[in-house]
């Protein structure tokens, strides 16, 4: 092996199971050359998923499939995954950027089965440069530890340069393709990377490296900060985080990770801006009874007896929530954790309830019930009319007008709080379960 396999190598163990992303640069299929390699020597397994953004037209279906075509040479399973990328950024007021790396890691969770884990081709050039974009954003030390760690996923490469990585490439004669729109300066990272670095590297030649070694000194302290926050500062209850009054008389560096440990049970995990914490403390100190901030993401935040509250915002009367693997939000404004488990992890004694995640049809959705709908209840020979069911359970027009169900199209798979549908059930042939947990 080489510098590159080795320092790879170190990141895989025996019996891994794991689920590469490979976009088709130089760096994905470094990172899939380098596998392949060391898998012939440690005994684990890998498949490789390819996302098509639905951005570049006919250059990202050129890209999925010279993907597919090079996994086929080297006798690895490929999966191709399409996304509208444009579409998920219209509909929820973000960026192209933004949208394509949160609907990409969705794609990577949701096909990720419950014994594998994701790895990605992050190298330490993309490390440098999300430290960068986040300390001009006004990032405190979370965010000058760059690349959010996720217990899921690998970066095996995090640690090797671009350069180092193009060498590797060149000398095993490695092919790969050119994303077009990685010298497009809209795009502010491409900016970042092309404009600002090689200006500050022609003054510092060892800047790299130096914001390499910053950025894990900023992981060393923030995690000091993460073990100075007390959980007994915080209560969740029905999506909503309440965050007590000891939490904000502790140093500002210890607010801060309040605040980001409230988004998080939230689940949300994107960087927060200094202001926003500033924004908090405010209303802490300040804010009288029942007074409210927006935040970003959807998430409120209000002053209520000495404590601050979070949640996400919802409208009153939508009518539809999207599913999704992570926290869900309902229509009724309700929270339900939906998580990826092991078999040896379902416990049907629990208050949870359990499903086979492959059932689940992609146009999934929450909402309340709708003319037409129909439900095989679990054990049942056969569906019925949704409205036979609310009959037999013997619920109120309030409650069957305002009970939370997950259906695709007029086929309900899930009464939320009542019933699982035959259509969506664990058996013998399930490979990855999901759990709905009340929040």
């Amino acid at each position: 092996m080489n510098n590159l396999e080795e320092k790879v190598s170190e990141y895989y163990r025996q019996n891994d199971n794991l689920l590469l992303a490979v976009s088709g640069g130089a760096d994905s299929m470094a990172l899939l050359f380098a596998t392949k390699r060391i898998s012939e020597e440690k005994d684990f397994n890998f498949r490789v998923i390819t996302v098509d953004h639905g951005i570049r037209g006919q250059e990202a279906e050129r890209d999925v499939t010279f993907v597919a075509d090079e996994c086929k040479k080297l006798g690895v399973e490929c999966k191709i995954v399409k996304i509208d990328v444009p579409a998920i950024a219209k509909k929820l007021k973000m960026t192209i950027e933004e949208a394509a790396r949160a609907a990409r890691y969705e794609v990577l969770e949701k096909n990720c089965a419950a014994n594998e884990k994701i790895v990605v081709a992050h190298n330490q050039d993309d490390q440098v440069e999300t430290v960068l974009m986040h300390i001009f954003r006004g990032s405190g030390i979370d965010g000058a530890r760059g690349i959010p760690k996720r217990d899921n996923i690998l970066r095996p490469m995090i640690s090797i340069s671009k350069a180092d990585i193009l060498d590797y490439v060149a000398k095993n004669k490695i092919s790969y393709q050119n994303d077009s729109t990685n010298s497009d300066l809209a795009y502010s990272r491409n900016y970042v990377r092309n404009k600002i670095i090689p200006q500050i590297e022609e003054v510092y030649p060892n800047f790299k490296e130096n914001i390499y070694k910053f950025a894990t000194i900023c992981e060393n302290a923030a995690n000091l900060v993460d073990s100075l926050v007390d959980n007994a500062w915080f209560s969740a209850k029905n999506g909503v985080i309440c965050v007590k009054t000891a939490a904000f008389l502790q140093n500002p560096l210890i607010v801060a990770k309040a605040v980001k440990k409230a988004y998080n049970m939230l689940g949300e995990y994107s960087d927060l801006e200094s202001k926003h914490i500033e924004i908090v403390k405010e209303l802490f100190d300040l804010g009288k009874n029942g007074t409210k901030v927006d935040l970003p993401h959807s998430i409120v935040a209000e002053k209520r007896n000495d404590c601050v509250y979070f949640y996400k915002h919802t409208h009153k009367n939508r009518d539809v929530c999207d599913f999704k693997l992570g926290l869900n939000t309902l229509p009724n404004g309700g929270c339900w954790n939906v998580s990826k488990i092991s078999v040896d992890q379902v416990d049907f004694t629990s208050d949870c309830y359990f499903a086979d995640y492959h059932k689940i049809p992609h146009d999934a959705v929450w909402r309340t019930r709708k003319d037409g709908d129909k439900f095989e209840k679990l054990g049942s020979r056969g569906s019925k009319k949704l409205n036979d069911y609310f009959t037999d359970k013997k619920l109120t027009i309030k409650e069957r007008d305002t009970q939370i169900l997950l259906a695709s199209g007029s086929e309900v798979l899930l009464v939320l709080g009542r019933d699982v549908s035959n259509k969506i059930k664990i058996d013998d042939g399930t490979s990855d379960i999901v759990k709905f947990e009340q929040k």
